[in-house]
């Protein structure tokens, strides 16, 4: 029989203690070397020239660089949004709600639960192991949280039972979940998702939904985001990062979608005198409009010209032929998902002497590898030391739960669990590993 934990009650974080603290301060805190690789950066790090001489172009953005736009955003982003995102959500999803650009997924997450605090909302299940900013965001909005995961070979997700019984006898109002996980790549099925869905309404609750790296599907089973098409617009917020799903995460490009009328108030008085990110706009409304194209085209599917797509079309066409353009924008998706699956491959076969066990990876690009741990190290000793030796920077799981105790549930004496991120050039996860391979075969 699966186990499912669930954690300690939370209101305050204590970064001093908060093992991804400690990390960052060695990794980074002093003089920074370019020359250090990443196999857990969070990003995408593959290099995508097209998408950044779109962003770049002063052709495209120059009108709208030096620009006031509202708290909301420029609107025109805001509408690309709703064009992209209407491809699983479906049009009639935001008759009711709105889009709201934020200055990255960090910003999203603060908006969001001082949003949630200003309605009364107290108790936040957060479902999986999660990124620390995520905990932090939460207590410092005055809200409390408990974490719950489940087993290494659930994806450290916690079952779907142990989650309605949790909702049912846990006094939570507000869920947190990602999909892809991050760390662990792991998704809930449609129907799992259903169960949750179902449960949350029930009792009232409001569903935070984090979607960066859902574009990166592994499983078509998995996800099912159409399963929130049936909650009203107070009891789903999406938060979704244009940034980091493209390898642009410098831009800090993110988003809510929300209700029209009491977030967007939370939103004002939160930002009041303030606007939205505006630098590289007008090339992320390319790269959205072109994802929404190639959707189409992947699953053969029409869809209605409308005047947003000729006022996009207009704007790409000062810089070139669309058709060209779009050719290269798929040569650089292809590329992408090509070196995602290939990196897992690289990975797999070049460390196999020393990884005991990794996550089922459903979708995006991380997910969490069991390396062997030398007798006598902690994770944080192992983190140090492929640094100092390797020159490599890995986060382990530890850094993804703010309660430690549930961190020890999985700590094996002789293993540690590690995030990967699959989305570098497949040179640089080559790099890594033989530097890793080096170090083990020296213990």
């Amino acid at each position: 029989m699966a186990v499912n934990y669930l954690g300690e009650k939370i209101n305050s974080v204590e970064i001093l203690e908060q093992l991804v603290y400690k990390l960052d301060c060695y990794f980074y805190v002093g003089e920074q070397d370019a020359e250090k690789k990443e196999l857990s950066c969070g990003t995408n790090l593959i290099e995508q020239a097209f998408l950044w001489d779109l962003v770049c172009s002063y052709k495209l953005n120059r009108p709208y660089i030096n620009i006031y736009t509202g708290a909301a955003g420029d609107m025109l982003l805001r509408r690309t949004i709703k064009l992209y995102e209407s491809v699983t959500f479906g049009n009639a999803f935001f008759n009711d709600r709105e889009v709201y650009v934020t200055a990255g997924a960090g910003e999203a997450l603060d908006i969001t639960f001082g949003y949630l605090h200003s309605i009364n909302k107290q108790n936040v299940l957060v479902i999986g192991a999660q990124y620390p900013i995520v905990g932090r965001t939460i207590s410092q909005n005055g809200m409390y949280f408990q974490e719950m995961i489940g087993e290494s070979d659930n994806n450290f997700m916690p079952e779907i039972a142990a989650v309605e019984k949790a909702i049912y006898e846990g006094g939570f109002d507000c869920i947190f979940l990602t999909q892809p996980n991050n760390p662990s790549g792991g998704m809930y099925s449609k129907e799992e998702l259903r169960r949750l869905v179902k449960a949350a309404q029930e009792y009232h609750m409001v569903i935070i939904y984090e979607k960066v790296g859902s574009d990166f599907l592994m499983d078509e089973n998995a996800g099912g985001i159409d399963c929130f098409n049936d909650m009203a617009s107070d009891e789903l917020i999406v938060i979704d990062s244009l940034s980091k799903r493209r390898a642009l995460s410098g831009l800090k490009i993110g988003y809510v979608i929300s209700d029209k009328s009491k977030f967007a108030r939370t939103l004002e008085q939160m930002k009041f005198g303030s606007c939205a990110p505006c630098v590289g706009n007008k090339g992320v409304i390319v790269d959205l409009y072109f994802s929404f194209l190639l959707y189409h085209e992947m699953h053969n599917k029409q869809y209605e010209k409308t005047e947003l797509c000729y006022e996009i079309e207009n704007e790409i066409e000062k810089l070139g032929c669309l058709q060209h353009m779009f050719q290269q924008f798929k040569e650089e998706i292809a590329h992408m998902q090509k070196s995602i699956l290939e990196n897992q491959l690289i990975l797999s076969q070049k460390c196999q002497k020393f990884i005991v066990g990794q996550t089922h990876r459903d979708g995006g690009f991380n997910y969490l590898v069991n390396f062997k741990l030398r007798e006598g190290l902690s994770d944080y000793k192992l983190a140090r030391r492929i640094y100092r030796k390797c020159g490599v920077r890995v986060y382990p799981l530890a850094c993804f739960l703010i309660d430690q105790n549930l961190n020890q549930k999985f700590w094996e004496e002789g293993n540690c669990w590690i995030r990967v991120s699959l989305a570098v050039e497949t040179e640089e996860m080559v790099k890594c590993c033989d530097l890793i391979s080096q170090y083990y075969e020296c213990m």
